[in-house]
Order: structure tokens, then sequence, then C-alpha cells
């Protein structure tokens, strides 16, 4: 406490109301290949019409089993973060006439501009790919915008070294711009206005470099030469690595898409982030070859699953195919659940506890299918069931259902199933978080009771919304000893009882005699 030397009253505080915090149960991430959007980056996706305008519609021919799990993914849920891949030979569309370049990002793009971009370029493409081939922009300055043909589409004229700019999409006007040309300029209101910072930071298409003062009076700029490269697995497991650090990305899921040169090392990637970081889950599933139009469909699933590398309860493996319906190219495809199976356990969280089963009647209904790659018969189920695989199954009148939730455990537990293994994720995510209030404390009675009085209302929290059976917590000198206080450690013990999912329901159903009592034979 403070310290006088002559009288008075001080004053401290003591706050002892630390809590457990909530954590995120519902967000995914995915990384793919995409026709526009920044590359390197994880970008925040909360619908299916944000998913278009920042990464366009899908395409049939490079990307739309990728396109199209994002989309199942976001049916059930709203927040998916994407991490685009391309290939080396992408490149933005420019107006420039040689020298074309590959501008991912806007870091990329600062770098680039800071060392002058060969090619006599201008303006460029916002991100690489043959989306920025239908881009066109449109500049005046003060001596030629009376009467210009976008006059109409600015408040004000510009004036000095200001230039009045258009971008067209397509043939349609989808921006308009007042800046400067002179850097270091600022607007009414003390804001920068220099072009380069203000295209930069408010443009969705393009980039612009003046290392050359643009000519004066109106000028159009044409851009061309974008290229479309589709990633190697190598530049697709980049991309993924993206959410490798639990510290700089908070997800829960991760899935993945199709058309991969070795679909086991892509799905493997993403077992070994989920088995590594801990706190997320990984939705796998084998490719369409193995699935669709295959008479050992079933077999060779099993196959593909078993012989993974980074088997852990952290994976969960789906099975089958979806054939579902494109409205932005007007075509039916072939698509696996991985994203469907993310998305159920978002709607779980929704409408029950991230501790509930996804799977049944009650949660596990998938959307949006025309019809299954193979009969998910009862014969099927046992044999997928047993190697750890959950089953799509579909029942007349009821639709498709998720009919699994077990994790690739390599070992019988209780974490190989899926509510055990997400309850525990969510406790310990939690209690973690609040437990970096104890760093640099003093390990005395005082600090252990604190923690102890901060973790037993959450858990009986957790208890009353039917999460866990029991919980013990133990902090104090039985496990914080003289050699863990000498080691500057902190440790508690906490044991759960998890609640378990029914995954088997028997019905007994005995006849009996009229003339028989039921006091007779139930005893």
């Amino acid at each position: 406490m403070g310290f006088s030397v002559s009288p008075s009253v001080l004053v401290t505080e003591t706050d002892l109301t630390a809590t457990i915090p909530a954590v995120s149960t519902s967000i995914g991430g995915f990384a793919g290949k995409f026709m526009w959007g920044p590359v390197g980056e994880r970008i925040l996706i909360s619908s299916e019409n944000e998913l278009v305008e920042k990464f366009s519609t899908p395409n049939a021919a490079m990307n739309w089993e990728d396109w199209m799990v994002c989309k199942n993914f976001l049916s059930y849920s709203n927040a998916l973060y994407i991490s685009r891949a391309v290939g080396a030979a992408a490149k933005n569309a420019s107006d420039g006439a040689v020298t074309f370049h590959l501008i991912k990002n806007r870091d990329d793009f600062d770098i680039q501009a800071a060392s002058t971009f060969a090619g006599g370029h201008t303006f460029f493409a916002k991100y690489p790919g043959t989306f920025g081939n239908k881009i066109v922009v449109h500049t005046c300055d003060s001596t030629a915008f009376t009467g210009w043909t976008y006059e109409s589409n600015f408040n004000y004229a510009p004036t000095g070294t200001e230039l009045a700019i258009v971008v067209l999409y397509d043939g349609k006007i989808v921006e308009t711009f007042l800046a400067d040309e002179t850097p270091g300029s600022l607007d009414g209101f003390g804001k920068t206005n220099f072009i380069e910072t203000v295209i930069a930071d408010q443009s969705k298409y393009v980039w612009i470099d003046i290392d050359t003062a643009i000519a004066a009076g109106a000028n159009t700029f044409t851009l061309a030469n974008g290229v479309d490269d589709s990633p190697t697995d190598a530049e697709i497991l980049t991309a993924q690595d993206l959410f490798a650090n639990g510290d700089e990305i908070d997800i829960n899921f991760l899935f993945h898409g199709g058309g991969y040169t070795s679909q086991s090392t892509v799905v493997d990637n993403i077992l070994n982030i989920a088995k590594t970081r801990r706190d997320v889950l990984a939705l796998v599933s084998a490719d369409s070859a193995t699935s669709v139009g295959s008479a050992t469909a079933v077999a060779d699933e099993i196959t593909f699953i078993t012989t993974l590398s980074n088997l852990s309860t952290y994976g969960i493996a789906v099975s089958n195919y979806k054939y579902q319906y494109d409205k932005y190219n007007d075509i039916y495809g072939w698509v696996n659940y991985t994203g469907d199976v993310a998305g159920l356990m978002a709607y779980t969280d929704q409408i029950a506890e991230p501790w509930y089963s996804p799977a049944g009647f009650n949660r596990g209904q998938i959307k949006n299918v025309v019809k299954s790659a193979y009969a998910s018969s009862q014969a099927n189920r046992d044999a997928l069931y047993q190697k750890n695989i959950n089953p799509i199954a579909s029942f007349p009148g009821k639709g498709t259902i998720l009919y699994g939730d077990k994790t690739l455990a390599t070992t019988a537990s209780a974490f190989d199933r899926i509510n055990v293994r997400r309850l525990f994720i969510v406790i310990e995510k939690a209690i973690a978080t609040a437990a970096n209030q104890q760093l640099f404390e003093i390990n005395d009675d005082f600090t252990r009771n604190l923690f102890r009085n901060m973790v037993e209302p959450y858990l009986r929290d957790i208890q009353g919304r039917r999460g866990i059976y029991d919980f013990k917590v133990i902090a104090d000198r039985t496990n914080n000893t003289d050699q863990v206080l000498s080691n500057n450690e902190f440790v508690s013990d906490i044991y759960i009882k998890p609640a378990r999912a029914i995954n088997f329901i028997y019905l007994n159903f005995v006849a009996v005699n009229a003339g028989v009592t039921f006091e007779e034979i139930l005893v």
C-alpha cells in the first residue's frame, strides 16, 4: 500500500471480481483458390453476399468445390476467415504494356511501389486474376472537367492538382474518388487526400502508382493482362499455415475444398494444425474421385482416412459427397461435406451449446442436398463408424443427416466424441485465458483461493447447462508444493466428468398374457 510520513488517509482498491471470459466457438477458417481477393491474408467473411463481394463468384473450372464449401459453411454460420492462395504465375491486370506484376495485398503493394514498378504502369487491379481485366479507370483534372462524361457523378470539381477518378467494372461505375496528386496533401477535415493513399485505403478494385504524373486533361486507363494461376499444393499449405498460430488468429474449425494434386497432403496439414493448436477442430474428407461413382467408395474412404498421418481427437472425418446447385453458373456438382459439418457445429452453438452433439435429427440436418454420392445403408454406416468416420445418411421425409459424432481418436476414450472434445476446448480455452491474470502474482493461499473462486462458479454454470456431470478444482498446498513454488510455478488440477451424448438406444418391448400382473414380472 502507499506510504506517507505524515498523518493521512490512504485509499486502495483490491479487485476480487475476476471471472472466466466467454470464448468464441463458431468461427471457421479456410484456405483455398479464389478468382479475386487479397492473397496471403486472413479475411473475415460474414455472409454469402460478402463472399461474392470480396472473392468473386465460383469458377466451374478452377475453384468450384472450394467456393461451394465456403458457401455451405456460411449457410449455418456468419464468421469465416478465408486465406486465398494463387500460383506464382498469377498477375494483376494493369494499364502498362510490359513487365506485369503479382501484387498480393497492401503490404506487397507498398513494398513494390517503394522500389518503383517496372513497365510504365499507373493503375493496377487490386488483386491478381483475370477478374481485373474488366476494369477501366477514367481520370480528369480541372482543365477538362466541365463537360466531361462523368462530371455529374461528382459534387465538386477538382482544383489545382486534384483528380476526379471513376472506376468501371464491366462497363458499370463502381467507384468515384476526388484526390490530390501532391504527396502530403490534406482534405478540409485534415485527413490525407494524397491519391495513392486514398485509392489504397478506399478502393476495392485498383491501386495507383504515380511515379510519373498523369497527363493533363481527361485520360482512360484500360486494365489488361491479368492472369489466373491455380496454386500448387505447397501454396495451399502456405495459405493454411496462416491459421497455425492461435495467438494470431482465433478460429474454431478448419476445413478444405478439393482439386488438389495430393488430397492427403493438404488434409494432413490441417489435421496437424489442429493437433498442434489444440483449440481447433479439423474437418476432413476423401476427394471426389474416391467417393463419387465408385462401387468401393466406403472401403476407399476408410483406407484414405485411416492412413493419414496426423489423426487425433482434434480431427473429424466426414464421409460421402453432396450434389448441389450453383446459381451463379447454373450448374450442379459434387462438394464434400466438411463445410456443412463445421457449419452444423456452429449452428449447434446458436440453438444449444458447444458441448451438445451436432449429429442427429434435432441439430444435424444438412442443407442444399440434391443427393449424396452413395446410399448410406446400415452396413455402410457400421463400416464407417467403426473407423471413426461420420456417416451422412438420408431418410425419406427427414432429409440428409449427420449420423455420427466421432473424432479421429486413436484410442477409445471420452474424447472420441465431438461433444466432449468441444466441451474441453471451450473450458480449457476460457480458463487458460483467465489464468493469464495470475501470472506474476504471489503463489500463496490468497492467489490460489482467488483462482478457485473464479473457476468453480464457471464450471457450476456449465454443469447447470448440462455440459458436465460433476467437477473438482484443486489448487492448494497439496499440488503447489515447496518445489513447485521454488520453480515459480502454479498448479491447479481440474477434474471434469463430461456429459455423454446418446449413440445407442435400446427399446425392450415385452408381451405378457392378460392374466399376468406387472408386479409378478417386474422383480
